[in-house]
């Protein structure tokens, strides 16, 4: 409960850098005056890490920084490298190999699928949450008169995890889809080493797709936590405040 809640508070807060600002354990934390979450970049001030042993005055850490993401000529150097590498082998052991590749290109790719569904659904859920959100606004005003200030804050706290889902889930958007192999690159030689190794493509390109999206909802899911955690406590305060 006390790691939460020093995770949780922009100020005085607690996070780990290898879990990109969770607070797990208070093994290798990181203390900062404030935080300032922005999508997928989270930017501390006044912080010092206990891995580093170092204080700064400001430090960013990046999502993409522990995430890899697509690069279209390392997959191509890489596809050449399992044709060269795998050229005079069997047909028998290269359909092995292409249906494992089959396998696997369907497992990433429904992983991916699912991932886009679970943003779409955020995105949903995020604007009807936003619109309650308004309404608690409306509120606030004849709250601060038995409570001043602290209504405002609350709300602001909750604005913050709602820009920050929203943020990741227009990154989630932006991202240009999955890169696959085309006809045209076994158009040429359709034997089936180049078979495979078009298989091989499309099995890194849909893993780290997999993985990038993976992270960014893992993370979209966190905030939205957050928001209806804070908006269950802050209806639960104001209703109680106006009409107890």
């Amino acid at each position: 409960m006390l790691k939460a809640m020093f995770n949780l508070l922009p100020v005085c807060h607690v996070s780990q850098d290898k879990f990109f600002g969770k607070l797990w354990t208070w093994h290798g934390f990181r203390f900062s005056l404030m935080v300032i979450p922005l999508g997928w970049k989270k930017l501390y001030l006044c912080t010092y890490s206990d891995v580093t042993t170092k204080f700064n005055w400001f430090f960013i850490l990046d999502l993409y920084s522990s995430i890899r993401c697509f690069d279209n000529a390392v997959a191509e150097g890489k596809k050449e490298n399992f044709k060269k590498q795998f050229l005079k082998e069997a047909d028998s052991n290269l359909g092995n190999k292409l249906d494992f590749l089959k396998d696997r290109c369907a497992s990433y790719g429904n992983t991916v699928n699912i991932l886009l569904t679970k943003s779409t659904t955020y995105i949903t859920i995020l604007i009807g949450l936003a619109g309650y959100l308004g309404f608690l606004f409306s509120l606030a005003p004849k709250v601060a008169k038995f409570v001043p200030v602290f209504p405002y804050g609350l709300l602001a706290l909750t604005c913050l995890m709602a820009l920050n889902a929203g943020l990741l889930l227009w990154k989630v958007l932006s991202i240009k889809g999955v890169r696959k192999s085309t006809f045209s690159s076994i158009k040429a030689d359709s034997s089936l080493v180049v078979l495979v190794a078009a298989y091989y493509y499309d099995f890194l390109s849909l893993q780290i797709h997999a993985e990038e999206y993976g992270s960014l909802v893992a993370n979209i899911q966190e905030y939205m936590v957050k928001l209806i955690a804070l908006l269950v406590f802050a209806s639960s305060l104001f209703f109680y405040i106006l009409y107890f």
